[in-house]
């Protein structure tokens, strides 16, 4: 058993996966606390299960996206270009 729980939808499609906060530190490569921080802080959401803290997939697919920082080509010449120029 991989120590993924898997619950099928309400709609009986697909699966949704829950993670043990251990297990979401070993994703990301950050200690468990930092973890449990980010929890605590409400900026990851948990789901208990009994009492246990899981991390459903979907919340931890959020997370990355709103923690990512995108590299966007040309975006640096574009902070440091004037706004607009002025022709003569």
């Amino acid at each position: 058993m991989s120590g993924k729980m898997s619950e099928a939808t309400e709609a009986g499609q697909g699966c949704r996966e829950f993670w043990t906060l251990d297990q979401v530190a070993q994703r990301l490569g950050v200690h468990t606390f930092t973890i449990r921080r980010l929890c605590w802080s409400g900026k990851l959401r948990v789901t208990r299960v009994g009492a246990a803290q899981r991390i459903s997939e979907g919340e931890l697919q959020r997370f990355i996206r709103q923690n990512t920082n995108p590299f966007t080509p040309g975006a640096e010449a574009a902070e440091t270009a004037p706004a607009h120029e002025v022709s003569e």
